[in-house]
């Protein structure tokens, strides 16, 4: 019996022995092949260098793989965009590629004296504004008369403000420079050079209705929508300033503006934060001064960047329904002003709006 009973408490000892060291055997060789096999791959998963994380290399009879990359936290993290500065909105970030497929001419018409094809000049405030006509030009030529020392900056006359029938608006522009003097302003870095621009398709809509349209202010005659569309809308220079292409003013097309504001939106609320930051515009004169008391401020709510309603108009007058082929005609010609300015995003849209209410109206799609 004793001996019997040693036997089987060996044999248990023995069982437990070997569960044991099948353990050990079995962790040292998870612990091995665990380990990373490239000397700059860390412990901390957090802490691993943005290039990878392990290199799994599957070695097969011949055959070798590429070795799998698995992106850190932090590689992960880096490309969730960042909230942009004031500066970095106004900044043009488009495709010179996608310019080049629209064969577009490498200059425009900034010499042109007559008109405002060229930026305006403050010297004083090293300061180039490029004011485009139905973009807020108007009042922004304000505020640079304002700059200048006019006490009737804010006058309503466009014979000044437009500089024509011999008004004098007081304003120096590049053009009033030679050819080397312009590229030299423009490629200092110590001037700011700044444009505003437009949706083009609002733009030349507004156009239409400011010199055409019912109840013109201006009253250059009757002429239709889907006329004027199809007799004075191109893609050249030479068309008339109010609804020639954007990127021929100002030699947008030759030199790289620093910033860059769209009338609609918050862009001309940074624009004007910054312009005062960088010391080129006072804050008094942003602040206050304007409006019929004087007592508004540039951006306030009564100003024209501030207008409601212009969705609605470019569904109405773009209507494939109402007016066919405007909008086919309109797009061809502000191709290169929506890449150039960026506005590839409301034409989408405004596409989108017009075939879902062509095909609620009975349209083919």
């Amino acid at each position: 019996m004793a001996s019997g009973g040693r036997s089987l408490g060996l044999m248990l000892i023995g069982f437990i022995l070997g569960v044991l060291l099948t353990y050990y055997i079995q962790l040292n060789f998870i612990l091995r092949h665990n380990q990373p096999t490239d000397p700059s791959v860390k412990d901390n998963f957090h802490d691993v260098p943005l290039r990878y994380q392990q290199q799994d290399k599957i070695t097969t009879a011949g055959s070798t793989t590429k070795p799998t990359v698995r992106p850190s936290v932090t590689t992960l993290a880096s490309a969730v965009p960042k909230a942009l500065s004031l500066e970095q909105r106004l900044q043009l970030n488009y495709s010179h590629d996608d310019l080049t497929r629209l064969a577009v001419p490498e200059s425009g018409k900034w010499t042109v004296k007559h008109g405002h094809y060229g930026p305006i000049v403050d010297i004083k405030h090293k300061l180039v504004f490029c004011s485009i006509p139905k973009a807020a030009c108007t009042i922004w030529r304000q505020m640079m008369r304002r700059l200048n020392g006019a006490t009737d900056y804010d006058t309503s006359d466009e014979r000044i403000t437009h500089h024509y029938g011999g008004m004098s608006s007081g304003l120096t522009y590049l053009a009033s420079y030679t050819s080397e003097q312009a590229d030299n302003i423009m490629t200092d870095p110590e001037f700011l050079k700044v444009a505003v621009v437009r949706n083009p398709y609002s733009r030349l809509l507004s156009a239409w209705r400011d010199k055409f349209g019912p109840g013109s202010a201006h009253n250059w005659g009757n002429l239709p929508w889907l006329k004027f569309v199809n007799s004075y809308i191109g893609t050249t220079c030479n068309e008339e300033e109010h609804w020639a292409p954007m990127s021929c003013f100002c030699g947008l097309r030759r030199w790289r503006y620093d910033l860059v504001a769209k009338m609609e939106g918050s862009t001309m609320d940074a624009l004007g934060q910054v312009l005062v930051a960088k010391g080129r515009v006072p804050p008094a004169m942003m602040a206050s001064g304007w409006g019929k008391h004087r007592n508004e401020s540039f951006l306030g709510t009564n100003r024209v960047f501030h207008r409601t309603g212009a969705d609605e108009r470019l569904v109405e007058y773009y209507s494939k329904t109402t007016y066919p082929g405007a909008f086919a005609k309109v797009k061809r010609a502000v191709a290169e002003d929506v890449v150039r300015f960026q506005y590839q995003h409301e034409e989408q849209h405004l596409t989108t709006v017009l075939e879902e209410r062509h095909w609620q109206q009975g349209g083919d799609v």
